[in-house]
Parts: structure tokens; sequence; C-alpha cells
């Protein structure tokens, strides 16, 4: 319902877009620029002043290039998933009598399943680094065919989605530092400005 609140709503949801966008949650932070930009329109209808709502219009213009750039990567993430889905289901048919890669290739679906868990990130990539680890001994002792050549393209996928999770850990690492730090920095700082001496 537009209001004069909607700029408020809008900014409020367009800093969690953001946070999601760098913690690399591209899903979430699609959706939360589409329900900002919801609000940024009635908010250009209610902005009074001219300079502010040219400012605001061009805000509006990069969030909805952004929003557009990660319906692309959302979209060809989900579209990459059901590729590797399918050959990786063709891939545990060929692998029945091979009881050491079939469980290998488990690992590595369960890996995918953490991967989508909120927080899970950590858990996904001991899993992967395990499915990779079995999965890169039975390649090396796979006869050339097909067989090979799938397991060789799936070992590329998961060490593909290991590295970028493994990134992904790094930073939110990096970022929960950082925070600290500011948080200490600024209880210190309240400390000595509230320290009688």
């Amino acid at each position: 319902m537009p209001s004069g609140e909607s700029l408020a709503r809008a900014t409020t949801l367009v800093v969690q877009a953001v946070k999601k966008d760098r913690e690399g949650d591209a899903a979430a932070a699609l959706s939360l620029y589409c329900k900002a930009l919801d609000f940024f329109v009635p908010a250009l209808h209610y902005e009074v002043d001219a300079q502010r709502k040219e400012a605001i219009k061009a805000k509006v213009g990069q969030y909805v290039s952004r929003a557009e750039e990660l319906k692309a990567i959302v979209s060809s993430n989900r579209a990459l998933l059901r590729q590797e889905a399918s050959a990786q289901d063709l891939l545990k048919e060929m692998a029945r009598d091979k009881p050491r890669l079939l469980a290998a290739l488990e690992v590595a679906s369960a890996a995918m399943a953490k991967e989508e868990e909120a927080g899970r990130e950590q858990d996904a990539l001991d899993l992967y680094q395990h499915s990779l680890g079995e999965l890169l001994l039975v390649l090396a002792g796979e006869p050339p065919g097909r067989r090979r050549e799938l397991l060789h393209t799936e070992v590329q996928n998961l060490m593909a989605r290991a590295e970028y999770l493994k990134e992904q850990v790094k930073m939110r690492e990096s970022h929960w530092e950082a925070d600290t730090l500011d948080k200490e920095g600024l209880l210190e700082s309240v400390r000595s400005s509230c320290t009688l001496q």
C-alpha cells in the first residue's frame, strides 16, 4: 500500500538485498531488490523535492540493473543445476556395479543438499572434500569410456562448487571478523568516553 513511509521501507529492503548480494545469495538478493522496487515507485510519487526525486530515480535505475543481472545469474544457475542433475543421474546409473563410486556420488548429493541449507556451508564444503577425495581415486583407476568422461566432468563441477563455497565461507568469516572488530572498537570507544579519569 503506497504511503509516505514507502521510502523508508524500500531503503530497509534494499539494505537487506545488498547484504544478501555480498554474501553471494543471488536468489534472496533478487527477491529483496524486487520487493524494494515495489516500494520505490510509490516513494517517487510521494517525494516533492525535485532533487531528491532525481536521486531516487538514479538509485532505482541502479537497483533495476542489478536485479536484472541477478535474474540472469539465478536462471543460468538453475539451468546448470538441471544439466548437472541429469548428468549425475546418468553417472549414478552407470555406477551401479561400482559401490565406491556410487557412495562418493551419494556424498556429493548430500553436499549439494547441505549447500542449499542456510548456515550449512562449512558442512557442505566438508562433504564436497570427502566426495572429491574418493572420486579422484576412482577416476584414476577408471578405464577410458563414457563413464570416465562423465566422472571427469562431475569432478570438475564438484571442484568448482567446492571452490565457490570455500570463497563464500571465507568471505562470511572475514565479514564476521570485521563486524566483531567494529563492535569491539565501538565498545572500546564507548568505554573510554564513559570512563571517569
